[in-house]
């Protein structure tokens, strides 16, 4: 292997796992924004809940996945790797679409307030204030937001997997191992 090659292995192996860990990331938040939105005003982090957060993690995380696609499909092409990305991929800007077009994104003002002011009792009030979990839209994108991180989690573990076997295989050419 060459030296160029090392440090393209390194700059992947490193994509994959800041990317396994925003996924897992990813998926705890979604996770957490579902079943129990309270504990961000709780913890004093009530600005993970915000469009502009969601969508500048989401962001972060397809982006990694995009990465990890292209170089996973450059170096291994194992298509179930590619598609376990490819459907995280998807799955999190289709959830993002389905909670950003629900009612529930549209907050009331008050309670808006309070989560900014820091008044927590109007907070502890109704911590739900802000979601309309019967809306079916923003339960489907949750749900469709928790397995996306888990599908983009499993393929960039995947991803570091096939890496290492394509790194790891007799190389005589100087190519890639497994693709022209």
């Amino acid at each position: 292997m060459t030296e160029e090659n090392t440090t393209h292995s390194k700059t992947e192996t490193r994509v994959d796992r800041v990317g396994a860990f925003a996924s897992t990331a990813c998926a705890i938040h979604c996770a957490v924004c579902a079943f129990a939105p309270f504990v961000f005003a709780y913890l004093g982090v009530k600005w993970l809940q915000t469009e502009t957060a969601e969508w500048a993690l989401t962001g972060f995380a397809v982006s990694l996945g995009l990465v990890a696609f292209f170089w996973g499909w450059r170096r291994h092409r194992h298509v179930f790797t590619l598609a376990f990305l490819a459907i995280g991929i998807i799955g999190l800007l289709g959830a993002r679409g389905l909670v950003g077009s629900s009612k529930a994104e549209e907050e009331p003002a008050v309670y808006v307030a309070s989560a900014q002011t820091g008044d927590s009792a109007a907070v502890a009030a109704d911590p739900h204030a802000h979601c309309d979990h019967e809306d079916p839209k923003h339960v489907w994108g949750e749900r469709m937001g928790i397995f996306a991180g888990v599908f983009l989690l499993v393929g960039h573990v995947s991803n570091l997997r096939q890496m290492k076997r394509v790194a790891s295989a007799p190389n005589t050419d100087g190519e890639d191992a497994c693709c022209p």
